[in-house]
């Protein structure tokens, strides 16, 4: 939402964020200071959608290896049942399973 508004109406976001975190009058400056010349809006523009990709990028990675997880997790719980459940599976199923799932069985 915050993303939507600074891109939509980035005067009305600028303001909005300054007089929340900052007393009012002490983060307006005269366009000849040396803080506005080092750091001029555009600065600050390029520097939220930069965090904005970051954090979209690291979202969908984050979401996209949960899903590669997810697929992992899944297979081992069957795995573990079958072990666990006698009636889930046949003595060969099992013994199969067991096999490829120790550790100590070298291929």
């Amino acid at each position: 939402v915050l993303g939507v508004l600074a891109l939509v109406s980035w005067d009305t976001f600028f303001r909005g964020f300054h007089s929340l975190f900052f007393s009012a009058g002490t983060w307006e400056f005269y366009l000849d200071d040396s803080l506005i010349r080092l750091f001029p809006q555009t600065f600050w523009m390029d520097a939220g959608i930069t965090a904005g990709l970051v954090i979209l990028l690291g979202s969908g990675l984050l979401i996209g290896l949960s899903f590669i997880g997810h697929g992992r997790r899944k297979k081992a719980r069957a795995a573990v049942k079958a072990l666990t459940t006698p009636w889930a599976a046949s003595a060969s199923e099992r013994m199969t399973i067991s096999r490829s799932t120790d550790p100590q069985t070298t291929t």
